[in-house]
């Protein structure tokens, strides 16, 4: 995590250079706040996938659509940690950082729900897979994905 700062850091060491561009580069703080919403970007796609597939599965009632969602999971990377973190420093507003910090603290608790239904969705031996949970775990993610909403 604090390598990939150092990088960012080295990377810009103020806006009086110029890179091939022609444009200024971005200042320490700014560059952090990019990578961001890029990640904060694809995790948001990520929940939406993973809503979609549960809702799907939930509808057609066959949970075993749910094994193509195993890839879809998204994960908090170092650059949110770090960019969480450093909140003030970055300019990020207060509001802002919590509703994103409850996205991702709120994500854990839906993937550690929701991986062993993904597991075992696929697997002929195991227990089948309740039309409930599938609801429940569609509600979970839907609600996971308006929080999305409220903080972009």
């Amino acid at each position: 995590m604090a390598r990939t700062v150092q990088k960012i850091a080295a990377s810009s060491s103020g806006s009086d250079r110029i890179r091939n561009t022609g444009a200024p580069e971005p200042e320490d703080g700014q560059a952090l706040f990019e990578a961001l919403v890029c990640e904060f970007h694809w995790t948001v796609l990520q929940i939406a996938a993973i809503a979609n597939c549960i809702d799907a599965s939930a509808s057609r009632k066959r949970a075993w659509m749910l094994r193509s969602c195993t890839n879809l999971l998204p994960v908090q990377s170092a650059i949110v940690t770090t960019a969480l973190a450093s909140w003030q420093e970055i300019g990020l507003p207060p509001k802002l950082s919590l509703s994103i910090g409850k996205v991702y603290s709120d994500l854990t608790d839906a993937k550690r729900l929701t991986i062993p239904v993904i597991l075992d969705a696929g697997a002929f031996t195991g227990p089948a897979v309740s039309l409930s949970k599938l609801e429940q775990l569609s509600a979970l993610w839907r609600s996971l994905s308006e929080d999305c909403e409220t903080a972009i």
